[in-house]
């Protein structure tokens, strides 16, 4: 929650900055009228690739990093680590890991809420994409 606080503060600057400037005006030949249209088209998708790019390198980053913590993870005292080593899971199983996240939520919702319920009732407490990336949560205190 707290990365995403972090991230969402970004990324509604990134769309602010992009698409709330973004407006044009045209002119009703008939009427004479100005009337407001706002174009969001490339605008969006410029705003949102690059929001992307950023969630996935911020997660990519820290997880695959020696701590394995973001800093929400810090918060949390928490950290992602290998399953059977209990080492760092580098950098390509992080972004692995976060990928297969954003499928399992793009996926509709269903496969996300399955994927962020699957610890419940898992012995080791991983989460299907834990499971994929050979990844574990663990307390990093």
């Amino acid at each position: 929650m707290v990365d995403l606080a972090l991230l969402n503060v970004f990324g509604s600057m990134v769309l602010y900055l992009g698409i709330g400037t973004q407006h044009a005006f045209t002119v009703n030949p008939d009427t004479g009228q100005f009337s407001n249209g706002t174009h969001y088209s490339t605008t969006f998708v410029l705003a949102a690739a690059i929001i992307i790019v950023v969630e996935l390198g911020y997660f990519t980053f820290l997880n695959g990093s020696p701590r394995g913590q973001t800093v929400g993870k810090m918060f949390l005292r928490i950290a992602v680590r290998d399953a059977e080593t209990g080492g760092s899971i580098g950098h390509s199983r992080a972004l692995l890991r976060i990928c297969l996240m954003y499928l399992f939520f793009l996926a509709y919702l269903i496969p996300f809420v399955i994927d962020s319920l699957w610890p419940l009732w898992e012995p080791r407490s991983k989460s299907l994409h834990d499971m994929a990336a050979r990844s574990i949560v663990v307390s990093a205190v």
